[in-house]
């Protein structure tokens, strides 16, 4: 998405260009952000209306604590 790449950003900081260093840290990050919610967001699409809910393992740790057996 992004046409600059981190190693523009470490370029402008050892060139000591702050202000283009902060844009490009500002434009390489907002890409990488909008990448993983694109990713999520196909991720919670493909679970939104799944019909089956997952189910506990019969083996679950957390159940084995509240079992009503010993009383």
């Amino acid at each position: 998405m992004s046409e600059y790449t981190t190693k523009d950003f470490v370029d402008a900081i050892a060139s000591g260009d702050n202000v283009r260093s902060k844009d490009l840290l500002l434009d390489v990050l907002g890409s990488k952000i909008i990448d993983e919610l694109e990713t999520k967001k196909v991720e919670v699409a493909s679970t939104m209306f799944n019909p089956d809910p997952p189910t506990k393992s019969p083996t679950d740790p957390k159940d084995e604590g509240e079992s009503n057996e010993d009383v």
